[in-house]
């Protein structure tokens, strides 16, 4: 998936969460796409995505085009419905799939939403042990 050394500062744990994105580009070359994702796994400041139902013809601009992903997601511990904004660090599309892979990373984070983030990361790590620490 991803190469190169592990550059987190925070854990990641393992997540198996429905979300809608909505990624935009700030080229304009496609118009933003809202699509179901599921959550890979999850930090602090960070998480990985899995886009669902992406058309073959958009998986060059997926990796090439797309900055940004607003990620709306319900925390399972709070039922708490939150939009967050998301930078795109990463991204990679099969080509025989429907489906991309990216990584977002939160640059800035209100201290509500990084509460919810550090309450969904301690929730899940009661279910699973964690996916990797720095």
């Amino acid at each position: 998936m991803r190469k190169g050394k592990n550059k987190r500062k925070h854990k990641r744990v393992p997540a198996q969460i429905g979300v809608k994105v909505l990624i935009e580009s700030p080229t304009l070359s496609f118009p933003p796409q809202t699509k179901n994702a599921t959550i890979i796994d999850v930090g602090q400041r960070g998480m990985t995505l899995k886009v669902h139902n992406v058309p073959s013809e958009f998986h060059n601009q997926m990796e090439e085009d797309c900055r940004f992903v607003d990620i709306t997601l319900t925390f399972p511990q709070t039922k708490q419905t939150r939009t967050l904004l998301g930078k795109i660090v990463w991204s990679t599309c099969e080509a025989s799939a429907s489906e991309c892979m990216m990584g977002v990373h939160f640059e800035t984070m209100s201290p509500e939403h990084l509460s919810s983030m550090i309450g969904l990361i301690n929730h899940l790590e009661t279910q699973q042990p964690p996916l990797m620490s720095t």
